[in-house]
């Protein structure tokens, strides 16, 4: 049998969790990566990273589309994260020069090109 991770799973998003979770462990998964999207599905993710521990792993996020209604000012030094991916990044150049200077990392996708060409 392989042993498999799960890279990018919305864990919040399924109903009876843990049978599904057993599931996965009979067929081989070794590890999930319980992705977030904003507030409320960040603090489930973090929630059942802490029951599944060393199983489940948490990626906290901020889906694009949620960040204008959130209205979040990115200031690095006020968010208190030493480590993260901005993945798939597609916004503006003034952020993500803040990024690359804040020594994080971004994940490369068709749009970052698209920026990169036009600056």
């Amino acid at each position: 049998m392989f042993k498999l991770i799960d890279t990018h799973c919305h864990l919040e998003e399924i109903e009876n969790l843990e049978a599904v979770i057993e599931k996965a462990k009979l067929v081989g998964v070794i590890a999930i990566v319980a992705v977030g999207s904003d507030y409320d599905s960040n603090r489930e993710v973090l929630e059942i990273a802490g029951k599944y521990k060393n199983f489940v792993f948490p990626a906290l996020g901020l889906h694009p589309g949620n960040l204008a209604e959130t209205k979040i000012d990115l200031t690095f030094d006020q968010i208190g994260v030493e480590k993260a991916v901005f993945h798939w990044y597609s916004g503006t150049s003034s952020v993500r020069r803040k990024i690359i200077e804040g020594n994080y990392f971004l994940s490369a996708n068709p749009a970052a090109f698209r920026f990169c060409l036009l600056e």
